[in-house]
């Protein structure tokens, strides 16, 4: 019977994982993939400024200040790996197959990290942390709960500036985690430290939410560290340790990189748009919007409150390991989100927050959600159990279910890339309603120049080929 539960748990990852791959697949090219990875004018000036000095010193404006490693990762990625999958597949499969294994990287690298993080709390002993794949795959939608609980973009670029670094950021911060956890018994290493630190510049210059999140959980890691021993001899000798030194150098770079994103030609305020105290009560109708405009992230979120409450009241000595992390993590999410407005106003994110912005508090809530549950299957009495035991299955097929689906959005988009592929006039005119690599269909050539530029990059077309998509009548 062991045995059969194992192999099926091992299924069920290895068909989730399919199920999320093909989703991928069939997800149409953004329209912001092209201008970044060939990339186009208003993005090269970035890639010419690794360091962010001559952005700085120069007052100018650019498009991606603050995000040069989002922009060269994007940039290597799409430049090398279709190219290297061609070898086996065609140039048009190309492009969707690498940005679905960017996508499905990711979600191991995520679920890598939330495995650790278990492993750390639960230990090795009945290496119950395994199971933490079953309980975050049906969480990770990608169109059921997409709107309130969005972890995986559908829009690939998304990917690379949002679940990508956090989940990097996840990894990074598992010594630190592990050094505060023990009270300083588990030390970083001369090795990690040299690692550490190089990543750690890569991910705060890896989107907009990294230096925020550095600055908050150096800041918190600081005060915890501190708040333990507030002898003024231990904290000198606090002062000279990796793990602190470490935090420091995260703090005062992300500080550097936050204000090197200031200099983003986004970042402009725009005449008319909200002020600060607007910004409050708009995210505050956002927040609304995010539990009750569906039911997936407050589901996720009243299950884990309620089982949380029950382990404090039932199994009070079992869950007291975890009561203190738990609520630092929880003031750090809610720190995190109060900070948003702080970040200025985006039309597109028209009430602040938004289930992309929002992921680090949901990184935190899906942590507490498998370690309760994973608490609560260790701890509860028989009675319980058999209830428990039944509300679990039935909440994660829940999200299974509503997230099974797989839609081929990418056809009608694969069918104008194979005949602009194959034509031979100066410039193409389809017929297809669909979007071609952008957020809208293109009805004027000189907005195709740099989609043009790109399909010869990914050898798709063997010259400049501009298109444009006709009006239906």
């Amino acid at each position: 019977m062991k045995k059969l539960i194992q192999i099926a748990i091992i299924l069920f990852i290895i068909v989730e994982l399919i199920i999320n791959f093909l989703q991928y697949y069939y997800t149409p090219i953004d329209g912001d993939l092209v201008a970044i990875a060939l990339p186009a004018e208003w993005y090269s000036k970035v890639l010419e400024d690794p360091t962010g000095l001559k952005t700085i010193s120069g007052g100018e404006l650019i498009g991606g200040a603050g995000r040069y490693m989002a922009h060269l990762t994007m940039y290597t990625y799409y430049h090398y790996v279709p190219e290297f999958l061609q070898t086996f597949i065609s140039p048009i499969e190309s492009v969707y197959v690498a940005s679905a294994i960017f996508k499905l990287l990711t979600v191991i690298l995520l679920l890598v990290a939330f495995t650790l993080y278990n492993k750390f709390h639960f230990g090795t002993k009945n290496k119950i942390y395994l199971l933490t794949p079953i309980l975050i795959l049906p969480l990770i939608q990608y169109y059921g709960f997409y709107d309130v609980m969005r972890t995986v973009d559908q829009a690939t670029t998304y990917v690379f500036f949002y679940l990508w670094p956090v989940s990097l950021f996840l990894i990074l911060y598992f010594p630190i985690y592990k050094w505060i956890s023990t009270g300083g018994k588990q030390r970083i290493t001369s090795w990690q430290l040299a690692l550490m630190v190089p990543a750690s510049v890569y991910i705060s210059l890896d989107g907009p939410l990294m230096p925020p999140l550095f600055i908050l959980a150096g800041v918190f890691s600081l005060l915890i560290k501190w708040s333990s021993d507030k002898n003024i001899v231990h904290v000198f000798k606090m002062i000279q340790t990796r793990e602190v030194l470490f935090l420091l150098f995260t703090i005062i770079f992300s500080f550097y990189a936050y204000y090197l994103s200031t200099f983003n030609v986004e970042s402009v305020p725009v005449p008319g748009t909200p002020d600060l105290k607007s910004r409050y009560l708009l995210m505050l109708q956002g927040i609304y919007i995010l539990l009750t405009y569906d039911a997936g992230l407050s589901l996720l979120l009243v299950y884990t409150i309620i089982l949380t409450l029950i382990l404090l009241k039932s199994n009070p000595k079992d869950y007291e390991a975890f009561k203190k992390t738990h609520l630092i993590l929880i003031i750090l999410a809610m720190v995190y989100i109060m900070l948003l407005p702080l970040g200025g106003y985006r039309s597109y994110r028209p009430y602040v927050i938004r289930s992309d912005t929002s992921i680090p508090a949901l990184m935190i809530l899906m942590l507490i959600f498998t370690q309760v549950n994973f608490l609560a299957i260790q701890t509860f009495r028989p009675g319980i159990k058999r209830i428990f035991s039944f509300f679990l299955p039935f909440l994660l097929l829940i999200y299974f279910v509503r997230d099974i689906r797989i839609k081929k959005g990418n056809l009608c988009e694969k069918e104008g890339l194979e005949i602009i592929s194959n034509a031979k006039t100066d410039t193409v005119r389809l017929n297809n309603p669909c979007n071609i690599m952008s957020w809208e269909p293109q009805t004027n050539p000189y907005f195709t120049h740099f989609n043009s530029q790109m399909l010869q990059v990914w050898n798709i077309t063997d010259h400049y080929q501009p298109y444009l998509q006709v009006k239906e009548k």
